[in-house]
């Protein structure tokens, strides 16, 4: 079995002070795909960041906000439905991916899962280790970080997530800088290594994508031949 890939990637941000930022989502994307927000941002502590009510449906997890700047996701399966939306808050700055991801499991069995997080003030921003639910797989693995000036680079990416490596940096001190990276990981867990980076205060945590049980289709009933919305049906779920 292999490891989910990401298959797009659409990035976004808003650079200076807003109360609505303006999230993007990749196109012509397929049915039934994984749709994967980042959403990073600064003044994590005094804001409270509002995802859309409906609409654009997610369903967030990860919420990470350990000082001045914080991480937040959000998930959906992809049903063609799928515009740019907003999430408001406070008056913020931030950055944003959405990736399209193939040959995840369906997230209503098992969800993309979160490490605890991890942060600190250094030039090494390190998102910490998960292990996921369920033991060794080929794991879709991510790590993601976020800086606390606009001005910060990150240089080095983690040696072990060579994958879809993007950064961003909004500009000005006021500002951050954030960035993400993959690597398809066998095994039961997985410790990405250290970014380099402009020496700030940072956050950062990694995420644990999973493929498919193995023989998940019942016999004789191959449900990956319907849609989504087709397997909430009860009588795909008998």
């Amino acid at each position: 079995m292999a490891a989910p890939v990401i298959e797009q990637v659409q990035q976004s941000s808003n650079d200076t002070n807003t109360t609505s930022h303006d999230l993007k989502v990749p196109v012509s994307m397929t049915n039934d795909n994984l749709l994967l927000m980042i959403f990073a941002h600064d003044d994590s502590e005094s804001s409270d960041f509002v995802w859309p009510a409906s609409g654009a449906q997610y369903n967030e997890f990860g919420l990470f906000k350990p000082g001045v700047v914080g991480l937040e996701f959000g998930w959906r399966v992809i049903d063609g439905s799928e515009a740019d939306f907003n999430i408001t808050s406070s008056v913020e700055q931030s950055a944003h991916w959405g990736l399209e991801i193939s040959g995840a499991i369906d997230p209503d069995t098992q969800a993309p899962e979160v490490s605890t997080g991890a942060s600190g003030d250094s030039a090494a921003a390190d998102s910490d280790s998960i292990t996921p639910t369920g033991g060794s797989k080929d794991y879709l693995m991510i790590s993601v970080a976020v800086l606390n000036n606009g001005d910060a680079t990150f240089t080095v990416y983690p040696t072990n997530c060579p994958d879809t490596q993007n950064t961003y940096n909004t500009g000005g001190g006021n500002g951050i800088a954030a960035a993400f990276c993959s690597d398809g990981v066998t095994g039961a867990s997985f410790d990405p290594d250290a970014y380099t980076n402009s020496s700030n205060n940072w956050a950062a945590l990694t995420i644990a994508i999973h493929p498919p049980a193995a023989g998940g289709d019942k016999p004789g009933f191959p449900i990956s031949l319907f849609s989504h919305a087709q397997r909430q049906s009860p009588l795909l779920r008998m």
